[in-house]
């Protein structure tokens, strides 16, 4: 099986566990494994580096989108504006 074709397969079954709320992160979880099956097509046979780039990427998606959520939270909390 071809490295990009794992990863857009994972991307795949990631998205569509996210449509279906079965997981946290899913959505980020899911672009980090198409930007790693772009990255495989890309460059081919560097398995190593496109899991670290996955992992990467994967990583940082996770934290913006945290980071979000806290700040959408924390907005909610607010007295309304007059």
């Amino acid at each position: 099986m071809a490295d990009w074709l794992f990863w857009w397969t994972l991307a795949a079954m990631l998205w569509a566990g996210h449509l279906f709320g079965t997981g946290i992160f899913l959505s980020q979880f899911s672009l980090a494994a198409l930007f790693s099956g772009a990255a495989a097509l890309a460059y081919p046979g560097h398995l190593d580096e496109q899991l670290h780039l996955f992992i990467f990427l994967s990583l940082v998606q996770a934290l913006f989108a945290r980071r979000a959520l806290v700040r959408r939270r924390a907005g909610s909390r607010r007295p309304p504006r007059r």
